[in-house]
């Protein structure tokens, strides 16, 4: 008999089921990410997310606009590094 229910993190150096997206996936625990994808109109979001995303617009009235700003700046600096500061190669390190 096996217990499919996450464990939570494994012990360092130690792989297996813990860490495998397919058994520790929460679509019903809102994801920064896939708020952000829903303030930009995305498809990538869940319904904890839009909820979420609708209580945080409360309070930040704003902010579908702000994350389009953020998103077109983002471009703007990444366009500049490549085309102009010769950068060649980039790691894009995601964190809301």
């Amino acid at each position: 008999m096996s217990d499919e229910t996450p464990k939570g993190p494994a012990a360092p150096g130690e792989r297996g089921d813990r860490d495998d997206w397919r058994t520790t996936f929460r679509p019903d625990i809102p994801s920064s990410a896939r708020i952000y994808d829903y303030f930009l109109g995305g498809k990538d979001n869940y319904p904890a997310d839009r909820e979420a995303a609708r209580t945080i617009t409360t309070h930040l009235p704003n902010i579908r606009e702000a994350a389009r700003i953020n998103r077109a700046f983002v471009r703007r600096a990444v366009r500049y590094l490549v085309n102009e500061a010769g950068i060649r190669q980039l790691k894009w390190a995601h964190a809301l």
